[in-house]
């Protein structure tokens, strides 16, 4: 599987330490962990936090001769502050993410090598990154486009929503954005299981999955609902638990599992995640065959 990843590169900064994420990296990673080749689409400053960026994901094997740098923006920053036990994140803007080009020859090059794009709401603050985003859509051929709602901030609203689920195949969301969801699209709060179908019916939609934390993960596909409890760990940090899940139930979903199996590999790697105090630990190897079957 070959994965084209869009979207934000940015370090959290905690006291006097960073710490390299953003939902599309972590997914490429993930994804090229358990055997995807990940080709990331993002930008970065000409700075420190850019080189120490290229160096991690050249270090996971993410190709990123698609990465741009600019000397007149930085590198994407969320600074995370930490009053007893509880955290509050502050998404620095501009940033370099928020400037991503689109290159019409390389896509026309590449037109059809990806079988999987993915791509979420925060890239889309700035006009230009979005303009992006809809350009490699419209020029480019996937198997599958995944659309992880991953809403941050202030930053989505509902014309972004509507215009990323008519692009996409699969869309993933949790349940406290279903919440968010329900009435921004539909001006009333509605079941997980009839938001869901809702969706189904009125985008081109494959599948929506729906995780809902310690109670499992959801997914709707005609008019079909799964359900899959959740693998029972110690929780130790849940940074990158859900692009993992992503990253597992797209490998699976893309090598021809159905939906329930791959909703159940996405809840053991994304599990395993979280008993982690890394966004993107390494996978046992037994793991990763119990994952990808």
């Amino acid at each position: 599987m070959k994965v084209l990843s869009f979207g934000e590169i940015v370090f959290d900064q905690i006291g006097d330490s960073e710490h390299l994420g953003g939902a599309p990296l972590n997914f490429a990673a993930h994804a090229q962990a358990l055997g995807a080749e990940s080709f990331m689409l993002s930008a970065l400053g000409a700075d420190d936090l850019a080189t120490k960026a290229l160096h991690q994901l050249q270090a996971w094997g993410i190709n990123t001769s698609k990465v741009q740098q600019f000397d007149q923006y930085e590198s994407g920053k969320v600074l995370v502050q930490l009053q007893a036990g509880q955290a509050s994140y502050e998404i620095l803007s501009p940033a370099a993410y928020d400037f991503i080009s689109f290159d019409a020859q390389w896509a026309e090059e590449h037109q059809s090598d990806f079988e999987l794009f993915y791509f979420g709401t925060l890239a889309q603050r700035n006009a230009q990154s979005q303009r992006a985003l809809f350009d490699y859509l419209e020029h480019m051929q996937f198997k599958e486009v995944f659309f992880d709602c991953n809403l941050r901030q202030s930053f989505y609203s509902k014309e972004i929503l509507q215009k990323s689920l008519q692009a996409a195949s699969l869309f993933k969301l949790n349940d406290e954005e279903l919440k968010i969801l329900s009435l921004l699209l539909y001006n009333r709060e509605q079941s997980e299981q009839d938001f869901c179908l809702a969706l189904l019916q009125d985008y081109d939609l494959k599948a929506v999955i729906l995780t809902a934390g310690s109670r499992g993960a959801y997914v709707a596909q005609a008019t079909e609902w799964f359900f899959a409890p959740a693998t029972r760990v110690e929780v130790e940090d849940t940074v990158g638990a859900g692009d993992a899940f992503s990253a597992a139930f797209c490998s699976n979903f893309l090598n021809g599992k159905d939906a329930l199996s791959s909703l159940n590999a996405a809840n053991r790697l994304g599990a395993f995640v979280a008993s982690k105090r890394a966004a993107v630990p390494e996978i046992p190897a037994d793991l990763k065959v119990e994952i990808l079957g």
